[in-house]
């Protein structure tokens, strides 16, 4: 198993931080690398038409390395979930339907491009099963049994944001495989901590923000497009997305076609001399960790929680380990005062997590130790 990487950080020591899926905070070489960007930028002469490109193309490698992806020109740069959903939605032709499945309390940011008024998609929510036994289980059912013919998509992350509660992702791609329904899924909350294969999968996209469990800055993220989207248009019209862009010489020959694949769905400025070599420190930690080891770490993390917290009658936890990522786990707090003390107290300890109505969400990571997870406990099994 590997050690604790507390050092790699600079975390308060009077704090207690335990809240990665609400980011996490920069590594010190990855801040360093920030640094170092902005210092590139106050010496613009030392800018050349490499670093347009280059340290964006190391980013498509290290995340097709973390999702095995064999062909990195799938991988887009976007600035966030939310824009590289309103490419994928731009781009789902009629012919597969009129309807997009997405859950019940999902992130907005992958709701509402969704209900964007200029598209005539009907959005079909699927309802969280009441909790206790088999939750997840029953919330997969329930979105394989919603597809239809006249399903064009489903939407979904790779597990419950709230609470980390799994998707089984195999079982519904082959649902969507089955009716010819695209799968679209928002990465952000568990790739780069939970192992995720696109091959195994089959996904449509995966769309993934930079700032949690990759390990990099706010502002910049990645998108993997599917074959379907090749002859896509993109939303934003620039000049880095056109072929023989990088001939500087030749920029106002107006070049109409496309860079190809995903390179089209770039976001202008992709190039950003400080998020971009960020992303690519925290990308490279991520492959030299690997998701599994950080869910061997979590897992050693969280055993005295999630032991403490099948015995307890106060709280409700996902009850079947496969249905249940060790990187979040989701305390659904049965009586709404005990919640309300338990908020009152980790602010005063400096405990930090994150509440979801009656959930406290709890995501530790590397820099976590043992230590941290029984100061939370000595507050949770004290009520």
């Amino acid at each position: 198993m590997i050690s604790s990487q507390q050092h790699l950080f600079q975390l308060p020591k009077d704090e207690t931080y335990l809240n990665a899926a609400y980011m996490t905070p920069l590594a010190i070489e990855v801040e360093e690398a920030g640094v170092n960007g902005v210092r590139l930028k106050s010496q613009p002469g030392q800018i050349t038409g490499q670093h347009f490109f280059e340290p964006a193309d190391l980013i498509r490698k290290n995340f097709s390395t973390i999702i095995n992806n064999n062909d990195p020109e799938r991988i887009a740069i976007i600035p966030s979930v939310s824009y590289g959903l309103a490419n994928v939605i731009a781009n789902i032709d009629e012919s597969y339907g009129h309807e997009i499945i997405v859950v019940k309390d999902q992130f907005p940011s992958a709701v509402f491009p969704i209900q964007n008024q200029r598209y005539s998609f009907e959005v079909k929510t699927i309802n969280l099963p009441s909790l206790y036994k088999d939750r997840a289980a029953r919330l997969s059912r329930d979105i394989i049994e919603a597809i239809r013919p006249h399903t064009a998509a489903v939407c979904i992350g790779t597990l419950l944001w709230t609470d980390g509660s799994l998707y089984d992702l195999k079982a519904i791609s082959e649902a969507c495989k089955e009716h010819n329904t695209l799968l679209i899924i928002d990465g952000t909350q568990s790739i780069g901590a939970l192992p995720f294969d696109i091959e195994a999968i089959e996904a449509d996209a995966v769309l993934c923000a930079g700032y949690k469990w990759l390990m990099g800055p706010y502002g910049i993220g990645v998108g993997y497009f599917g074959p379907v989207f090749d002859q896509g248009i993109p939303i934003e019209d620039n000049w880095i997305n056109r072929q023989n862009s990088s001939d500087f010489s030749a920029l106002t020959d107006y070049e109409e076609r496309y860079r190809p694949k995903a390179q089209k769905y770039n976001v202008g400025e992709y190039s950003n001399f400080v998020t971009v070599p960020m992303l690519d420190k925290g990308l490279e930690r991520v492959i030299e960790w690997t998701p599994e080891r950080v869910q061997e770490y979590c897992s050693y993390l969280m055993e005295p929680l999630i032991k403490g917290l099948l015995d307890n009658g106060k709280y409700w936890i996902e009850n079947d380990e496969k249905w249940r990522a060790n990187h979040m786990i989701g305390i659904h707090v049965r009586d709404e005062a005990v919640l309300e003390d338990i908020k009152r107290q980790c602010q005063s300890a400096k405990i930090h997590v994150s509440y979801r109505g009656q959930c406290i969400r709890v995501s530790p990571h590397l820099y976590n130790t043992r230590s941290d997870i029984y100061r939370l406990t000595d507050i949770l099994f004290s009520m």
